[in-house]
Order: structure tokens, then C-alpha cells, then sequence
């Protein structure tokens, strides 16, 4: 997470610099592209249970989050283990899209997505996505693969390209 912040510092200084607002300007103008960057935090509430992380780990979410986007660094976030005490009201804030796959009960539901529907999904790739400025949910099907078909999509991927 303090890696993260430092290299948005380091983006933001640098697109001041050449003077453009985001990414997608700065690489139309350089040969050499720079790299967007996924981040995965794979389960929030190992982070978040740790009574002397808590408040840094959520503000150094919240303060990646806001800040991240034109920066072309993408946070992801999940957990096994939905609660209040995880899913806080100000990381709902700073990370609006938020996707339910099939809960155990309507309150974990609500904390994900503060509406209830996730205890009624199939499993198995059946989710709800709460979109920032829909007021409907998305219910969409996500697809399983194997490994031995993902190494050689990513492997193909030419990461050089803005997209």
C-alpha cells in the first residue's frame, strides 16, 4: 500500500511536469508507454482484523482509491468475510463498483451492496455489481477458466498498449 501511494505521487508529479492530466494523455505523447497497474488485496479482512493496521490500511485504501484512477493504477479489493467491521461506510465511498457473488445471509448482502439479492444467486459465477450511477444492480454471469487457457491469453497481451 505505501508503494502504491508513493508511485501515485510520483505519476501525479510527473504528469504536472508534462503537463497532461492522466495516463492516457502522457502515453499519447511518449514512445515508451508507461504501465497501468493492477493492485489485488485478496482478503481485506486479514488486513483489516488486525487491530494495529485497521485505520492504515482502510485510509491508505480510501486514499489510493481517490486518487488512483487518472494515474492508471487499478485497486482491487475482496473478502471472504463480509461485515461492518470489514466493509467499512468510508471504504464504500471511495470504492463505489462493488460486485457480490452468492452470500450467506440478506446482511451480508446489504454490507456488500446495501441492498439484499446476493443470498438469492445461483453460485458458480452468478453475481450482483452495484454500478456507481445505476440504480438498478447488475446481475451477470462470470466465467471459469482453467489455467492452462489463461497463460496463454495473458502471455499474448501486449501490456506496452494503453488501453
Amino acid at each position: 500500500l505505501l508503494w502504491t501511494t508513493i508511485e501515485i505521487e510520483s505519476r501525479k508529479s510527473l504528469f504536472e511536469d508534462e503537463n497532461v492530466k492522466n495516463i492516457s494523455e502522457y502515453n499519447a505523447r511518449h514512445k515508451e508507454k508507461m504501465p497501468r497497474i493492477v493492485f489485488f488485496i485478496d482478503d481485506l479482512a486479514d488486513l483489516m482484523l488486525d487491530s494495529s493496521l485497521d485505520k492504515y490500511i482502510e485510509s491508505a485504501i480510501c486514499d489510493i482509491d481517490g486518487r488512483k484512477i487518472d494515474c492508471g493504477i487499478h485497486l482491487l479489493v475482496s473478502t471472504q468475510r463480509p461485515s461492518k467491521i470489514i466493509i467499512t461506510e468510508r471504504l464504500k465511498k471511495f470504492i463505489p463498483a462493488r460486485i457480490a457473488f452468492k452470500v450467506f445471509s440478506h446482511y451480508d448482502s446489504r454490507v456488500i451492496l446495501d441492498t439484499e439479492g446476493a443470498g438469492k444467486l445461483l453460485g458458480a459465477g452468478d453475481m450482483l455489481i452495484n454500478v456507481p450511477g445505476k440504480t438498478d444492480m447488475l446481475r451477470v454471469q462470470g466465467a471459469w477458466l482453467p489455467d492452462q487457457l489463461i497463460r496463454p491469453l495473458v502471455s499474448s497481451c501486449d501490456y506496452t498498449k494503453n488501453k
